[in-house]
């Protein structure tokens, strides 16, 4: 099994380095046989007139893509760099699927592209490129992108959510899992049980976590920074 993620190289700030240090302990304690691939790519260029996470969106899905052709793993993970693996989620596997996505409830549903399980199928590949090939269509019209914008949101789920609506062109098939459970995004973080196995430190809780501030997420601030100190022999 391997784990594909990618981190950005922002000058003076060390905060992804920091995030993925978290991520890389928290998978070497609780899924040591994943192998984890991390490729880091130069920070987008900000002179681009889109907004910031549709380019740096678009260049992570991009480098997935790329990386993707590169390995023949049974069973294939892209994650975000920004995630905290609590528990062992192998499991998710055992069901049928041929790419697998997690999926959030509020204000209404929609996929989260951080976290996405990818069988080694031969449908399954032809949907990351397909997926990667309408990303980019939507970042280069942005009119056809905001078409989805208000039901998808982000362009990683829009692209996602348009071959979704169009499922005659491919033929994989899709299986949505709970972010509460496998990807716990801003409305589970004050209600983690022993059943969330990944966590998703973005927003809100990743200024808390960088910065030390746990007033309103204390428990995972501390849940964090004891991954993030981590030492291994």
């Amino acid at each position: 099994m391997t784990i594909i993620a990618t981190q950005f190289d922002y000058p003076g700030t060390e905060a992804y380095s920091r995030l993925l240090t978290a991520f890389k302990n928290s998978i070497r304690q609780n899924m040591p046989h994943v192998t984890l691939h991390v490729t880091t790519l130069p920070a987008p260029d900000t002179t681009d007139p889109r907004h910031i996470d549709f380019i740096s969106n678009t260049h992570k899905l991009n480098e997935w893509a790329r990386v993707l052709h590169t390995i023949d793993d049974e069973h294939i993970i892209f994650a975000d760099c920004d995630l905290l693996v609590l528990k062992d989620f192998s499991n998710v596997f055992d069901e049928q699927f041929d790419i697998g996505y997690t999926i959030r409830h509020v204000p209404v549903p929609y996929m989260n592209g951080g976290l996405v399980f990818v069988k080694n199928t031969p449908e399954a590949r032809e949907f990351i490129q397909l997926w990667n090939t309408w990303n980019t269509t939507m970042y280069e019209n942005p009119k056809l992108h905001q078409q989805y914008l208000p039901k998808y949101l982000g362009i990683n789920q829009c692209a996602f959510g348009y071959l979704y609506e169009h499922p005659e062109l491919f033929q994989a098939t899709l299986k949505p899992f709970p972010c509460k459970i496998y990807n716990a995004c801003n409305e589970s973080w004050n209600c983690i049980t022993a059943q969330t196995k990944v966590i998703h430190i973005k927003g809100s809780l990743r200024n808390a976590v960088l910065r030390n501030n746990g007033y309103k997420y204390a428990q995972l601030v501390q849940l964090w920074r004891k991954y993030y100190k981590m030492k291994f022999t």
